[in-house]
């Protein structure tokens, strides 16, 4: 079950029954229904309804409607009773069993009609039989079924065993308190002992019922309703009453308790609205405390003279304080948190209730967009678009599965919203930007939806399939496009790669006649434009001479690419990200520049400040020959750019034969040439990554060699997470198209497996979507524009990899999960070049396709045997393969490519916030931390783990305290199984070749590059080298972040919220710039 309500609102829907003068369950009031969809156990994805041409969202509160429907047509016995407790009881089991139905077809879309016909059909084998009293002779006993795996869920959460005697105790007293007013005397022994056997048939009965039901936990509100309905069962209908009676009774005592501990605050602060935002956060979640309890925690800071925004506040500060109780408090804060943006967006008041709420988007949704209009935000196609039918495909009802970091960092970044002037009380603005938002997390969905579906021959059925992907989290598309699709400036992009000329600034005019600035200083114009337009930047610097270089002009000498960095340091610090996100760069150097020294250090925090850039990251973009001197021991010789100008431009053997002759050439003095010794400037290059986190080590070669564009241009540099591995020149700026499939969406719990033809399903629409991002997207410079539809790459890649194996309980560092991680890539690649082909047949392949790697029958996996060749030994990965590759090559020499590239596999750092799941393919960084994001700190507990020490009854507070006291490590912790501790490693605790392993057999299938994290419990220089070394030797094309561990790297702190509203004992990241977990740059690709 979903969760029960709490007993408030029971008493709630009770009354509301009995006021029915038929007492039939289908003429109750709404609320009963909403009360009874809470109590279902529906499947975490619901298939979609076709009821004639429409397709509609599976709502829960009208299948529970038409279940009763069906029930009372065929169950005569059914409409004799009018008591609500037995109808109700009956509705939830049938409703119930369809729903377990739905869930065994895994169907992505369902009839109505198959629907109505499931509803019967459960009525008439499961429903009916319900409501029949047992034959004479035929008393059931207790099962076999032992009754000790089952746990009772107190009021209070706590769980205890399941215990027969305690039903048989309570109706025992019912029954004599029934004889006892009858007969006003003591009874007799034959009339106890009567008595006594009846009773006991009563809980044997109950009994049976609750093991039929196959659960290991019930709710003691479920027992209490089973008691009843077995009452009416069994004839004893005024026995049921007197029970029911006692029930209520001890209701009102336990509800006069709690609001005379309260004191006399409750009465003042705790209003019926404070009360309505538990209510609606708490339904279907298992929380720790009583409603009047939580009540009281959260108005424990408020004072009277607060306004409604200060109160507002106070709410959702102390709201969330309460994810340290228990990890359902984040979904209850999150919920607090939604009915204040509801309040803020839509005509509805929280003391309308969640039946309104459908009413309200519905509503308010064509003015939301014809305000977004009227403010020049959102494109006026948006008018052109059918708003009443997509306003009645909302589902609010799916923003309850967001936790409080996921719907405030919407709120805080992601939602439009316009500018007004700040008043000290009005409808709560829960942030003191001056922001009025003007969309709700439905509303945004489809905002981008729409936007996505400005081109496509039927637009609105368009928009539906990608608003179901969005809202079901199966997919998400990056930051820019959840920013922009839509808007009157709709720059989708996230990634933009540039190549910096030898030269201080030109105009150049293409062959189209198009003119754009080049040279160092064109860059540094054409860089600010696509940081002002939310775009993160990776800019080569390698053919930029280096320090000492003959100025012919001037007769003068260069001062290298230090200064030039450094300007573009503060460009990153000027020109933000739309204002929504700091700009972020990261700068490329090859290797054998004459400037590599000066550039590793350039992020130290010792030195001469003129020479360092601490806000600019940077990458060594290092060839295949380097690493072999360095592995080898051997000399390295570093030379000015401009006097070895096509060095940059080759790779392979071919930069191997180039660069032994400017090695002659330097050695006869004919140029300028400095050897240093290859394993030395490796050494150096780990102690910079060890400091200061840079600059990160990526790997032209295996980028050059595999890439399927080598045709048209070479690889000079990736984009700022590492991931993106594209051509770039003077007229070609790359451009990368994010998004990212929530792998946890598609697992198949009970097969312990994937639901393979969803995920298949979600691909290929992820690929269309990214593919409309390339012709509807603004275009900030004319290289990237020409680049972009020249040669249309994608980069699709996956997010929740950590949550996908702790729902197989698959350890991570594990052969499991190596064989499992290549199974899942290779099908997400074979399907996003399947994806593509479909694309290409429809709207034709792109326009570079004849002479790629594609045109020549080379897919991903073939590439490795071309570095293997260059390289001139064998690349360390595994070959197995599931899919037919063969009939891909056949389509793609057939019908051709959509896209260069297709996959890729970024940081998601934002995004996998906003889904709730863990970023990427990373493991889990501890079980307990605080997170920190733009939008502020989050404490972060693994309810993954709390969900397995509760399924062992050792999650309790104290083991709270233990881990936290652990700072996030279970090794010390006794109390847990060692299976549970293998389970949840932190990322420190496995074996970084694990992550290596894992990321090589995924890299065979994706075209582009893997940002890859690397952590490291016990940093030295050895350890570090082998590291590393592995990466290259594995055919990695990348690595990103080396995230070090250190005797002080966490110290507990406590954090302070407004007023202090609580303090919290956390732990927190207290790590050096190199390694921050969670810092801002992080977010950029994502």
């Amino acid at each position: 079950m979903l969760g029960s309500v709490n007993e408030g609102e029971e008493a709630m829907v009770k009354e509301s029954v009995s006021e029915e003068k038929e007492g039939s369950l289908l003429e109750c009031s709404e609320e009963l229904w909403v009360y009874l969809a809470s109590k279902l156990l529906a499947p975490s994805e619901l298939p979609m309804i076709q009821l004639g041409r429409e397709i509609l969202p599976f709502d829960l509160i009208r299948f529970v409607r038409d279940v009763s429907t069906v029930l009372f047509r065929e169950s005569p016995s059914c409409q004799s009773h009018h008591d609500p407790y037995h109808n109700h009881f009956l509705i939830v089991n049938v409703a119930n069993y369809v729903l377990e139905e739905i869930r065994s077809l895994n169907r992505s879309c369902l009839e109505s009609k198959h629907l109505e016909k499931m509803m019967y059909s459960a009525v008439r084998s499961f429903g009916s039989s319900l409501a029949r009293p047992f034959p004479k002779g035929k008393e059931p006993t207790v099962p076999t079924l032992s009754t000790s795996r089952i746990a009772v869920i107190l009021r209070n959460g706590r769980s205890v065993p399941w215990n027969s005697e305690k039903i048989l105790q309570a109706v025992l007293k019912a029954m004599l308190a029934q004889n006892m007013h009858g007969n006003g005397k003591e009874l007799i022994s034959e009339v106890l002992e009567t008595i006594e056997k009846q009773a006991a048939s009563v809980a044997n009965r109950v009994t049976g019922h609750i093991l039929d039901r196959g659960r290991n936990q019930i709710y003691l509100e479920e027992i209490q309703d089973c008691v009843e309905f077995t009452l009416d069962e069994m004839g004893l209908t005024s026995l049921r009453k007197l029970y029911s009676d006692y029930r209520k009774e001890r209701f009102l005592v336990r509800r006069n308790r709690s609001l005379e501990a309260s004191g006399s605050l409750l009465s003042d602060l705790v209003t019926p609205d404070l009360l309505a935002r538990i209510d609606i956060a708490s339904i279907g979640l298992s929380l720790v405390h009583s409603r009047e309890e939580i009540a009281h925690f959260l108005v424990k800071t408020m004072h009277i003279m607060m306004n409604s925004k200060e109160r507002a506040q106070t709410i959702l500060l102390n709201a969330r304080s309460l994810i340290e109780q228990d990890v359902e408090y984040r979904l209850f804060a999150a919920r607090v948190l939604l009915t204040f943006v509801y309040e803020e967006v839509l005509d509805w008041s929280v003391q309308d209730g969640m039946l309104a709420l459908k009413q309200a988007h519905v509503s308010g949704f064509s003015k939301c967009i014809q305000r977004g209009v009227a403010l020049e935000l959102l494109d006026k196609r948006c008018l052109k678009m059918d708003l009443s039918r997509l306003a009645s495909l909302l589902n609010p009802l799916a923003d309850f599965q967001f936790d409080f970091l996921g719907i405030y960092t919407l709120y805080d970044r992601y939602f439009l919203h316009e500018r007004m002037v700040e008043t000290t009380d009005g409808p709560p603005i829960l942030s003191n930007s001056g922001k009025r938002r003007l969309e709700v997390p439905q509303y945004m969905w489809m905002r981008v939806a729409m936007g996505l579906s400005f081109l496509e021959p039927k637009p609105e059925e368009a928009a539906i399939s990608y608003y179901s992907l969005y809202n079901s989290k199966r997919f998400c598309s990056s930051t820019p496009t959840l920013f922009n699709s839509g808007t009157t400036h709709p720059q989708m992009a996230s990634c933009f790669g540039l190549t910096c000329s030898d030269e201080i600034s030109s105009l150049h005019i293409d062959e189209e006649n198009q003119c754009y600035p080049t040279g160092i200083f064109g860059l540094y114009a054409e860089c600010a434009r696509i940081s002002k337009h939310a775009g993160g930047l990776g800019v080569d610097f390698s053919s930029v001479r280096g320090k000492g270089s003959l100025i012919q002009g001037t007769n003068g000498t260069g001062l290298g690419v230090v200064p030039f960095l450094r300007i573009l340091n503060d460009l990153a610090l000027a020109v933000n990200q739309g204002g929504r996100r700091r700009g972020v760069i990261c700068a490329y150097l090859e290797t054998w520049h004459n400037d590599v020294e000066d550039f590793l250090e350039l992020r130290r925090t010792t030195g001469d400040e003129r020479r360092r850039t601490h806000d600019l990251h940077t990458a060594n973009w290092i060839p295949d020959l380097f690493m072999k001197r360095a592995a080898r021991g051997e000399m390295w010789t570093l030379f000015r750019s401009n006097e070895v100008a096509d060095l940059h431009d080759l790779y392979g053997k071919a930069f191997e034969s180039r660069y032994l002759e400017y090695e002659k050439k330097a050695r006869e003095g004919l140029i300028y040439g400095k050897v240093v010794r290859a394993s030395a400037l490796w050494k150096k290059m780990l102690e910079m990554l060890f400091e200061t986190g840079h600059p990160w080590i990526t790997f032209k070669d295996p980028c050059n060699v595999r890439s399927p564009q080598g045709h048209v241009g070479v690889i000079h540099g990736l984009n700022l997470c590492t991931e993106i591995a594209l051509n770039n020149s003077r007229d070609e700026h790359f451009v990368c198209n994010l998004g990212s499939i929530n792998l946890s969406a598609f697992v198949d719990l009970q097969n312990k497996t994937f639901f393979w033809d969803q995920l298949q399903e979600t691909v290929h629409l992820a690929i269309r979507i990214l593919d409309n991002v390339i012709d509807l997207t603004f275009y900030p410079t004319i290289p990237a524009r020409k680049a972009n539809l020249r040669h249309r790459p994608l980069g699709l890649g996956v997010m929740g990899w950590q949550d996908v194996l702790h729902l197989l309980d698959i350890p991570f560092e594990s052969e499991e999960m190596i064989v499992l991680a290549d199974q899942v890539t290779e099908f997400i690649s074979w399907h996003a070049c399947y994806a593509s082909v479909e694309l290409a047949k429809e709207r034709g392949p792109y326009a570079s396709f004849e002479g790629s790697k594609w045109s020549q029958g080379l897919m991903p996996l073939d590439t490795l045997e071309l570095l293997e060749q260059e390289r001139g030994m064998r690349i360390e990965v595994e070959r197995t393969s599931w899919m037919d590759w063969d009939a891909m090559r056949t389509l793609i020499r057939k019908h051709g490519m959509r896209n260069s590239q297709v996959l890729s596999i970024a940081p998601t750092a934002s995004i996998s916030n906003i889904f709730g799941c863990a970023p990427s393919i990373e493991p889990d960084y501890r079980q307990l931390f605080t997170k920190s994001t733009l939008s502020g700190e989050q404490l972060w507990l693994n309810p993954y783990l709390v969900a397995s020490l509760k399924k062992l009854e050792r999650w309790d507070q104290e083991m709270f305290e233990e881990i936290k006291y652990a700072k996030g490590e279970l090794g010390s912790i006794e109390r847990i199984p060692l299976s549970v501790k293998k389970q949840f490693q932190n990322a420190f605790s496995i074996d970084p070749l694990y992550l290596v392993r894992a990321a090589a057999v995924r890299q065979k299938w994706v075209d582009q590059a893997i940002s890859l994290n690397l952590f490291l419990g016990e940093p030295n220089l050895k350890n570090l080298s082998q590291l590393y070394l592995q990466a290259w030797v594995r055919g990695l094309k990348s690595t990103y972040y080396l995230k070090t561990k250190s005797a002080s790297d966490i110290e507990d702190v406590t954090v302070s919220i407004k007023r202090k509203v609580r303090e919290i004992a956390e732990t927190k990241d207290v790590e050096v710039r190199r390694c921050s977990l969670s810092a801002d740059e992080c977010e950029s690709c994502q």
